[in-house]
């Protein structure tokens, strides 16, 4: 569609005029606009819109801004990494997004979705971890006074922890650190158990440890 006045081409742009000008004041010369404080969805349609419109002095700072973000939005920075191929801050925020729901996910990504896919397997190594938390039993530290294999202290300590870990993936991400609150919190008194605690620990962590990153899935290694 051509103006009447000037015969100039109008463009109709999909992006609403609030990423509009902030896109403009990336492509003039004029002090750059400060993106740090723009709401979420605001932040994440501009976001979309420089990568769109190939504007690169506003493609780091808005991955960097949506990176701060990905705590509380981690859904909507994993899908933006994936998009644009950010493969460090997808696997950052994969972390994240592990803790959410299978439900969640499914609905937000779609259950055919290639990022579906990808999420679920990524969660699923880090559920493998939880029979070792819940069913197998814990080497013991060693013998207390009397030849007894642990004192009182000890299945409290392990009934908190199981319901700390609330039989969740960000249960067993902080597991260690877990571990250390309650032995600071009940075990202190105790050396056997403390020792048995952080093998119990150990024991989480060597599975965890061997973990892929979400890319993994995602991309291939």
């Amino acid at each position: 569609m051509n103006s009447p006045e000037a015969g100039i081409p109008t463009v109709k742009l999909e992006e609403d005029s609030n990423v509009i000008r902030l896109i403009l004041q990336y492509m003039h010369l004029v002090p750059q606009p400060d993106i740090t404080k723009l709401k979420f969805p605001l932040l994440e349609a501009l976001s979309q819109a420089v990568e769109k419109y190939l504007i690169f002095s506003a493609m780091m700072v808005c991955k960097l801004c949506m990176k701060d973000n990905v705590a509380r939005y981690p859904m909507s920075v994993l899908r933006y990494a994936v998009t644009y191929q950010y493969k460090d801050l997808a696997n950052v925020a994969a972390g994240y997004a592990a803790k959410r729901s299978i439900l969640e996910s499914r609905q937000f990504f779609g259950p055919h979705s290639r990022v579906f896919q990808a999420w679920s397997a990524y969660k699923d190594q880090w559920m493998a971890a939880l029979p070792t938390i819940y069913t197998e039993h814990i080497p013991v530290g060693g013998l207390h006074k009397g030849g007894i294999p642990e004192c009182d202290l000890w299945a409290p300590f392990v009934d908190g922890i199981r319901k700390d870990v609330k039989c969740s993936v960000a249960g067993v991400m902080e597991f260690g650190d877990l571990i250390e609150k309650r032995i600071d919190a009940h075990l202190e008194s105790c050396e056997r158990c403390t020792v048995r605690a952080r093998r119990w620990s150990g024991s989480v962590t060597s599975i965890v440890g061997e973990a892929l990153q979400f890319s993994d899935f995602m991309w291939g290694s």
